[in-house]
């Protein structure tokens, strides 16, 4: 399970160290990716403790 492992990472990190997350996903689109909504909430609450949100709106770099 992917989101296991990227669960364990956040999980290590968590309090430790920096971890750049980047996304084109809404928060509200988590549960599709993690397919739990107990692991979701818990990634996000690990995700956005004492974080700095950026918003781009712009058209993903990759596309282009």
């Amino acid at each position: 399970m992917r989101a296991g492992l990227l669960f364990e990472v956040v999980g290590r990190t968590y309090e430790r160290l920096s971890l750049v997350v980047t996304t084109n996903l809404p928060f509200e689109n988590c549960t599709e990716v993690f397919g739990s909504e107990e692991l979701t909430g818990t990634m996000l609450d690990r995700l956005t403790y004492k974080v700095h949100i950026i918003e781009t709106n712009s058209q993903s770099y990759s596309l282009k």
